[in-house]
């Protein structure tokens, strides 16, 4: 009987998807690592003399637009957008929303998108319209003026009491607005991912195990039983992903799981359309696996199969990739490949890892057993060195400095990773001594005959075998931990891209309040907003302000700061090319001469990276 026929289909299905992944992963378009708004109209804190017909966000890469991306509230909570959020000449960095017939007051916009690498994004702003009060008629005989409140009254702009902000109100729908999803959404969420995640690695690594390394396998029941589990978890979690993924863009709850205008505009995102492809590839694999389970372990796959078995596989595994944060950041057309192969690899070794604890070392025996395992050793071996390689070059990608580790929760995710990985990579260490120790002799290169022992039947081991295997279950168990920690990676906002966020700080007088907005917070040119604001809320018009930055630890400055002295708004001044040389803490002062004559000061740490 021929037992290696099917290694050269196996190896030609494997070169074409792999190509055919490459070339995709080479057409992807960057993005920059989460969405960061670039600007907005109104801006924040504006206020307005002319009624404004529409609301416009800008980002710095395109952005997928739920239910609901931009609201316009007063402190009534009464809505004034109207129609569907869209875009600005069709330019996916927008996005804009028209308003209703404003009366003079104060609004909050809340706006929430979805990144590229699928993470929803929400904040908030607001803005006044206060238009100026229009000029009485001339009168032979002037009226007496109508009671405040009266509908017949003319507009008065916000010096009317009825239309007065109303701090408490607007502070409490700020606060709802930034909020994050019911904490079910994020706890549910959570669970699919590492059903996902755990579920494609055991998937794909089992079946490999039991085509490529132990045929035999595929007649003992305990074999199936595993297979099938990790496919009905990753269609359970991959459906919980699609389902969750809904009540998280609008900051929801577990009822509007059930909304179908939500599930569609999920499925219309970016990552939405990868996790639903995932789910029709695991339609396909279904019949792949009845195929392979009914199949005399003795006979050669088609050819056919192994050609859709592959593409299956890697699409499973191109998934992730395309919808997480290997299609964000620097090198993207790396990155997508690299995390690829990061993912094959460890189901390969993990996947593998878990049936030849759970079954094939309670089925095989003797010299069967022993060369099965210096088999497995040796392919774990190169599976561990590219997960390796592969996760430390996309760890650097997306960390991109020391520092990132410990000032991110990314990075300490990235950390904790690291920590229980390295337990991993002790005990397989300590798991490949003994192996080699337990068959010095045992054959490598040829193909391992069927078992002899009955389906799902459970051999006597030796002790060095028992040992193995408990080693092997250790392992397992620490691995889980690492794809626990990995499914809060993936939904962690990246170091380096929580470093390219804008530094927003604000100071505090009992005459003035200024919110300061610097970008990028790097060495480099730098473009510094300032807003003059009343102590209780509202933009405060100033005579003056003007700031100047030191660096004490180095020695330098005090700089002046080149603020225009032209506002843009009232109380609104900017610097737009303010040059910082140095990384570090920087001290900035900022000096405020109010209207009445009063100068205020007011100072703040500027944390300024390189």
């Amino acid at each position: 009987m021929n037992r290696r026929g099917p290694a050269r289909p196996a190896a030609v299905a494997l070169l074409i998807a792999t190509l055919a992944l490459v070339a995709f992963a080479a057409g992807a378009p960057p993005a920059s690592a989460h969405a960061v708004l670039l600007g907005s109209s109104p801006t924040d804190g504006e206020v307005l003399t002319e009624r404004p017909g529409e609301v416009v966000l800008r980002f710095n890469e395109p952005v997928d637009l739920p239910p609901g991306a931009i609201v316009v509230l007063d402190p009534a909570e009464a809505r004034w957008d109207e129609g569907a959020p869209g875009r600005v000449d069709d330019d996916r960095r927008t996005a804009r929303v028209a308003l209703g017939d404003l009366p003079a007051g104060t609004y909050l916009v809340s706006w929430q998108v979805i990144s590229a690498d699928g993470h929803p994004l929400r904040g908030s702003f607001t803005f006044r319209y206060d238009p100026p009060a229009p000029e009485p008629e001339p009168e032979p005989e002037p009226e007496p003026a109508p009671p405040a409140g009266d509908p017949g009254a003319p507009a008065t702009g916000l010096d009317d009491p009825a239309i007065e902000l109303d701090d408490d109100a607007l502070a409490a729908l700020e606060a709802r607005a930034r909020a994050g999803a019911d904490t079910s959404v994020g706890v549910l969420a959570g669970l699919s991912r590492f059903a996902v995640y755990a579920g494609t690695l055991l998937l794909v690594g089992s079946v490999a195990f039991l085509v490529a390394l132990w045929p035999a396998g595929r007649a003992a029941r305990r074999s199936w039983h595993l297979v099938w589990g990790a496919w009905a978890a990753t269609v359970a979690g991959s459906i919980g992903i699609v389902a969750m993924n809904g009540p998280a863009m609008v900051a929801g709850g577990l009822s509007d799981v059930l909304d179908v205008e939500l599930l569609r505009a999920t499925l219309e995102t970016r990552s939405g359309s990868f996790w639903g492809a995932r789910l029709l590839l695991l339609v396909l694999a279904a019949p792949l696996l009845h195929t392979l389970q009914a199949r005399d372990p003795q006979d050669d796959l088609p050819l056919w199969w192994w050609g859709v078995a592959t593409a299956v596989g890697a699409g499973l595994l191109a998934v992730p990739a395309l919808s997480g944060h290997a299609v964000s950041g620097r090198w993207v057309r790396l990155a997508v490949p690299a995390d690829i192969v990061h993912l094959g690899a460890a189901a390969v070794w993990l996947g593998g890892l878990t049936l030849l604890g759970a079954v094939a070392l309670r089925v095989e025996r003797g010299d069967e057993a022993r060369a099965l395992l210096v088999r497995f050793s040796t392919l774990a071996t190169w599976c561990i060195a590219a997960v390796v390689a592969t996760g430390a070059f996309q760890s650097w990608r997306q960390v991109g400095s020391l520092d990132g580790l410990t000032s991110t929760a990314y990075g300490r995710l990235l950390l904790a990773k690291l920590a229980v990985f390295a337990g991993v990579l002790a005990v397989a260490a300590y798991n490949n001594r003994r192996v080699r120790r337990l068959a010095p002799a045992a054959p490598r290169r040829e193909p391992l005959p069927v078992s002899a022992a009955p389906a799902g039947s459970a051999a006597a081991s030796t002790p060095g075998e028992e040992a193995v295997r408990r080693a092997a279950w250790l392992e397992v168990g620490l691995a889980v931990g690492v794809l626990a920690v990995t499914a809060a990676l993936v939904n962690a906002v990246p170091a380096r891209a929580e470093a390219a966020l804008p530094v927003e700080r604000t100071l505090r007088a009992e005459e003035v309040v200024v919110d300061l907005v610097v970008i990028p917070a790097r060495t480099g040119v730098n473009e510094l907003h300032f807003y003059a604001l009343e102590p209780r809320g509202g933009p405060l018009d100033v005579e003056a302000l003007t700031a100047t930055i030191d660096l004490p630890a180095e020695g330098l400055g005090p700089l002046d700061v080149p603020i225009s002295p032209i506002p843009l708004g009232p109380g609104h001044y900017m610097a737009r090319a303010a040059e910082i040389p140095e990384a570090g803490t920087w001290r900035l002062e900022v000096t405020v001469e109010l209207r009445t004559g009063e100068v205020v000061r007011l100072r703040t740490d500027l944390p300024v990276r390189r």
